[in-house]
């Protein structure tokens, strides 16, 4: 039987400091998960996703290469607290849209902004949830630590040794904000192990603090 398959785009910052890519990669990131755990749908990965990052590739293309029916793609314009986000669901073989809409919210909205879009994909390719809960989960209800968790993210990524400090301290300043945030946690001990694997820090020392 038929699989349908999705791949979510990067999003793009249309935000006025260049700075807030974390942000929107962060947003699209957590779409995909929540995604992942919808029965019948197979999700492009992420670093999958990202190969086309301000490519400017055609989305009829972009599904060939990638072998996937649906493409979801959006933009994102932060201004203090307040958020704009747009998400436009497209059918790869034709281009056109099958959903689009825009979201005016503040930050503290920001879970119900994922959900709204996760649920809305499902309705539309026509999928069936097991239950009727949210699809993003709330791992904390302190947004601050939220968008911290999120930069510690995209800094450790860059795989510098520079980049994992940052990224530990937006770790210890989420779980300052919020003791309960497992993914701060998770985040951080990602950190302490990279780490040992490049070799900037004592192999013994790392895997302690991790």
């Amino acid at each position: 039987p038929r699989v349908p398959s999705i791949v979510v785009l990067p999003f793009a910052n249309l935000s006025a400091d260049p700075e807030q890519e974390y942000f929107c990669d962060g947003l699209a990131e957590d779409i995909i998960d929540a995604l992942a755990q919808v029965p019948g749908l197979r999700v492009m990965a992420r670093t999958s996703a990202n190969a086309f990052r301000g490519k400017g590739v055609d989305v009829r293309e972009i599904g060939a290469r990638l072998n996937v029916e649906h493409i979801l793609e959006g933009s994102v314009r932060r201004s203090g607290t307040h958020l704009r986000v747009t998400a436009q669901l497209v059918k790869s073989s034709d281009g056109y849209h099958l959903w689009s809409q825009r979201f005016d919210r503040e930050m503290t909205d920001v879970f119900a902004i994922q959900d709204e879009v996760s649920q809305a994909i499902v309705q539309k390719l026509r999928l069936r949830l097991a239950t009727g809960r949210p699809l993003v989960k709330r791992y904390t209800e302190n947004p601050a630590a939220y968008d911290l968790c999120l930069r510690a993210r995209y800094h450790l990524r860059k795989m510098t040794p520079e980049e994992r400090e940052a990224g530990r301290r937006d770790c210890e300043q989420a779980i300052a904000l919020d003791p309960g945030y497992a993914p701060a946690y998770v985040v951080l001990a990602e950190s302490h192990l990279w780490s040992a694997f490049w070799g900037s820090t004592d192999p013994r020392e790392a895997f302690a603090g991790a």
